[in-house]
């Protein structure tokens, strides 16, 4: 089995038993009590693989994002999660367990009100036949034992709010990652609940101790490796195969339900159940038919053109298995020629502290090369990339563990330059060199081994009948650039090698010919 499919099936239990274990923890704890718990410890779960993930992503978290969070995280935390856990006391468990699998029908609606994904007939038709499977979960001709109007008002708006926060949290995500947002916002809504239950005099931690396998099942499980699988899952294939956890929840949780609170489940439930799947289902087979269409209609419209841009590899779309990165070689023009803008990293960073670098970062999804260079040097250096000339792409390096950086020349007036704002949150300081002295400077080449060998279930007795195998031993060439007792070397050293290499074997001549000062008016390009 793949190991995707594990992930969607822990995801499915433990949702699927969220409801049970919450209606058991109810019992012990007060409902703010147990919600702050869950989310506190789900939160913490969580904190190390966020912190992973903005680090990869080179993301230092602002005042403005900490804002934000605490706002996103309050809409979770102590108004959807709070209603939540009262409805749960209020109504069956199983009926609250299929009506939170109603959140995506209403995040729908507020996309709708708040984004440019607008409401089609199709979206109408799936929202009316998940409002008639809320109707039979509701049976409001007969309301089952153990349900309550009450409680199951409160489920809706707790789908409804949760609704409003997965579209509220949707700009943080695209910054820091989904794991990062998620864990950030549970604790800051935590935070926040947690005042309100100091200013209410509500309990905080008592019965942790004597209650504290229910605690720890509700926070480190469902909350805390229950999204963590959910996670993995969509990042391992994508969001509708990690959604399906969605399809099994309803079907799991009021087994566990009869189980465990020996709930009886009603024809009514099924109908709801099966309703609310069927809506489910409508709706993400119509959103990857619509993405196919409008692919398919954005071709017959432009003709060749759309074709062609579709097909030129400049600057494709980074493949899913390689991390690609890429940075900005800046030129700056001005009257004393041309100079390459080098930065220096801040001395706080947890990787590379105070080593010399270019401009750059990782690709993030949807992004092309071209676009990660301009958008890394507009955030660490305070250039508007509209004021940068992108030229073509340099040269790809690359590195041991799939790794790839896209380099990029890019012209940059001086007047621009000395305007340049840099965030020192990043960046401790830039410097720049005459183009003219790099190219007058031979570096020092030094070469770092990297030994290659074979698994040790490696089939060579298949492949070349004997035991083993004698690998290559490769070498990977490390230029130093010694400029003024600045020491520029590594992945910086190389995209610098092949900018002279590239200029020397092209262009030379172009420094004095070129009618603006830039190498080769012949090799720009318009800003993309």
């Amino acid at each position: 089995m793949k190991i995707v499919y594990v992930y969607v099936l822990i995801t499915a239990f433990l949702f699927g038993s969220m409801e049970v274990a919450c209606k058991i923890g109810g019992t012990e704890f007060d409902e703010l009590q147990l919600t702050f718990l869950r989310f506190a410890i789900g939160g913490l779960v969580l904190l190390p693989f966020a912190l992973r993930e903005v680090k990869q992503r080179s993301y230092r978290l602002s005042l403005k994002d900490i804002l934000q969070l605490a706002a996103v995280g309050t809409l979770g935390i102590p108004v959807s999660m709070v209603m939540f856990q009262l409805s749960i006391m209020a109504s069956n468990a199983s009926t609250v367990a299929v009506l939170i699998c109603t959140s995506p029908f209403f995040t729908m609606v507020f996309a709708h009100l708040f984004t440019e994904e607008k409401l089609t007939r199709h979206k109408l038709i799936v929202l009316a036949i998940a409002l008639a499977g809320i109707f039979f979960m509701f049976r409001p001709w007969d309301i089952q034992e153990g349900n309550t109007i009450y409680g199951m008002v409160l489920m809706l708006l707790a789908a409804l709010f949760f609704g409003a926060y997965t579209i509220a949290g949707k700009v943080c995500v695209k910054r820091m990652g989904l794991m990062a947002q998620t864990s950030f916002s549970f604790l800051l809504g935590s935070f926040v609940l947690l005042l309100i239950i100091l200013i209410t005099g509500r309990p905080v931690v008592a019965g942790v101790v004597e209650h504290l396998p229910i605690v720890l099942y509700v926070g480190v499980f469902v909350t805390g490796v229950g999204y963590y699988c959910y996670f993995k899952a969509i990042e391992m294939s994508d969001a509708a195969t990690g959604s399906f956890a969605f399809f099994l929840k309803p079907a799991i949780a009021p087994v566990l339900a009869a189980i465990f609170l020996h709930e009886t489940i009603l024809w009514n439930t099924y109908v709801g159940i099966a309703l609310i799947l069927c809506a489910s289902l409508l709706n993400i087979l119509h959103q990857k038919e619509a993405a196919h269409q409008q692919r398919v209609e954005d071709l017959r419209r432009s003709g060749g053109d759309q074709i062609r841009k579709a097909l030129t590899m400049d600057d494709p779309i980074p493949e899913n298995d390689f991390r690609h990165y890429s940075v900005l070689i800046p030129l700056i023009e001005g009257e004393e020629g041309i100079r390459v803008l080098y930065e220096v990293r801040a001395a706080d960073l947890d990787r590379q502290p105070g080593e010399i670098c270019f401009p750059g970062g990782q690709v993030e999804p949807g992004e092309t090369y071209g676009e990660c260079a301009l958008r890394e040097t507009e955030e660490e250096i305070g250039i508007p990339r509209e004021k940068i000339e992108l030229l073509d792409e340099l040269t790809v390096i690359y590195g041991v563990g799939r790794f790839a950086m896209h380099c990029f020349p890019g012209m940059i007036a001086r007047e621009t330059a000395d305007k340049m704002n840099i965030s020192r949150d990043e960046v401790g300081e830039v410097f720049t060199v005459a183009l003219e002295d790099l190219m007058n400077t031979e570096p020092e080449i030094y070469r770092a081994e990297l030994i290659q060998k074979g698994p040790e279930d490696f089939p060579y007795e298949k492949i070349t009948g004997e035991s083993s195998y004698d690998w290559s031993r490769l070498t990977s060439p490390v230029p130093v650039y010694d400029v003024d007792g600045r020491m520029i070397w590594g992945l910086t050293g190389r995209a610098t090698k092949v900018l002279v290499e590239t200029l020397k074997e092209r262009g030379e001549g172009s420094l004095e010919e070129g009618t603006d000062g830039s190498p080769g008016d012949e090799n720009k390009e318009e800003t993309r």
